[in-house]
């Protein structure tokens, strides 16, 4: 309902408000649904605190709709968008999974987010056999930044995907542009078009659209490699996010990255720290 609901919003305009509530209404094979008077009274009464473009929920659905939506913590709860995928598996990896000591690890990596709070870059490398509880710690620490108010970017590099150059800086990319997987290519262009917003270059929206699977872009500037551009289109993104608030970016298991994003990935690095 609340998927649909956003989708009608963005279909419909900034004149839509749409309240999502608990109900016993019935559907009938035409797509008919049937709802109690008290039901519809209820709803009007929750759309006339609404502005144009907003989808609610009822408080009482906030949590649970809070697993896969951004949902605000009014009193009537806005519901905002999805969660990018890589939050939600995050989130559910909390849920599921207790988080038992770590305080050094926590402590080392509360220290670096400090040092980044004062203007100085860092990077930090988490190192264990594979179930030791990396990526626990990492949803841990996705946890606390966005609740103290910094921007979030995560990939994770596949073994699949070692032979797909740049496969990793276009997950970056895609949970910066908040792709998902199920989104059609009209959705991903419009996401990757936001990022103007970023500073791109129209150079660099074709290369980002390229990387996540639009249209290739066209022929590279003469001169200057492929990977380079990328990169210092990212570099670009995250440092107007930085202006606002510090900005953690996460990359899980490294040991498969491909080795294009490898190459440039020191690059990066190197800018980061400045």
């Amino acid at each position: 309902a609340a998927r649909a609901a956003l989708r009608l919003r963005d279909a419909v305009g900034v004149g839509a408000r749409m309240v999502i509530l608990r109900s016993n209404a019935r559907v009938y094979d035409a797509g008919f649904a049937e709802t109690a008077p008290a039901e519809r009274t209820r709803a009007l009464a929750l759309l006339s605190d609404l502005r144009g473009g907003e989808v609610a929920c009822e408080s009482d659905m906030a949590a649970d709709l809070g697993w896969v939506f951004r949902v605000g913590d009014e009193a009537l709860p806005r519901v905002h968008g999805l969660r990018s995928r890589s939050e939600r598996e995050a989130e559910t990896l909390r849920r599921d999974a207790p988080f038992v000591g770590r305080r050094d690890t926590l402590k080392m990596v509360g220290e670096a987010l400090a040092s980044v709070v004062d203007g100085r870059g860092t990077a930090l490398l988490l190192i264990g056999a594979p179930g030791a509880g990396k990526s626990r710690v990492l949803a841990e620490i996705r946890s606390l930044t966005q609740g103290e108010g910094r921007a979030f970017v995560n990939a994770r590099c596949h073994s699949s995907m070692r032979n797909k150059s740049f496969s990793v800086l276009a997950e970056l990319l895609a949970d910066l542009a908040g792709i998902e997987d199920d989104d059609s290519d009209a959705q991903r262009a419009e996401k990757v078009e936001r990022m103007r917003v970023l500073g791109f270059s129209p150079r660099e929206i074709a290369l980002v659209g390229e990387l996540v699977g639009l249209a290739a872009a066209g022929d590279a500037r003469p001169g200057r490699p492929r990977g380079l551009e990328v990169v210092s289109a990212l570099y670009r993104a995250l440092q107007a996010l930085a202006a606002d608030q510090p900005v953690v970016l996460a990359i899980e298991d490294v040991h498969a990255m491909d080795d294009a994003t490898r190459q440039v990935m020191a690059v990066l690095l190197s800018k980061l720290r400045s």
